[in-house]
């Protein structure tokens, strides 16, 4: 590491968790995606699935409980995890083999990362304050997804 700090296994393991969770998140909401679902509705079950790969992470790493950064850090994660997912999903059912889909898909993965990372917020108020910090995080992430789908 650039600090002279050795990384922590726990902390490597959780963030390479909601990462990976994140891209699973996202290949399932990829099938979602063929229902035709209302873009409210759509947007609520990408951030739902992101959400539930915070806690999975959380789960399977064994921490009950989220540091703030480490909670915006696997929040970025799953979100980066779940763009990418979404990207490729877009990728092979258009099948589109050049680089302007790629390019047009980049600002939704940047949207994911952001709502995640507030996500992980959420997960990590969750811990310290309860559901309403929570429930509001949940909120606004939604919020953000359908501002972005509807502007973008």
């Amino acid at each position: 590491m650039l600090s002279g700090k050795k990384a922590h296994p726990m902390k490597t393991a959780l963030l390479g968790a909601s990462l990976f969770l994140g891209f699973l998140a996202g290949t399932v909401a990829g099938a979602f995606s063929f229902l035709g679902l209302p873009m409210p509705v759509a947007a609520a079950l990408e951030e739902a699935l992101k959400l539930a790969a915070i806690f999975a992470a959380l789960v399977l790493c064994g921490k009950p409980k989220l540091a703030r950064n480490a909670g915006v850090a696997c929040g970025l994660l799953a979100g980066i995890g779940f763009g990418s997912a979404e990207l490729v999903n877009y990728f092979v059912a258009s099948y589109y083999h050049n680089l302007s889909l790629w390019l047009l898909r980049l600002p939704p993965l940047a949207m994911h990362a952001a709502t995640g990372a507030i996500l992980g917020y959420a997960a990590h108020a969750a811990g310290k304050r309860g559901w309403l910090p929570a429930a509001a995080g949940f909120a606004a992430a939604i919020g953000i997804h359908l501002a972005f789908n509807y502007l973008v």
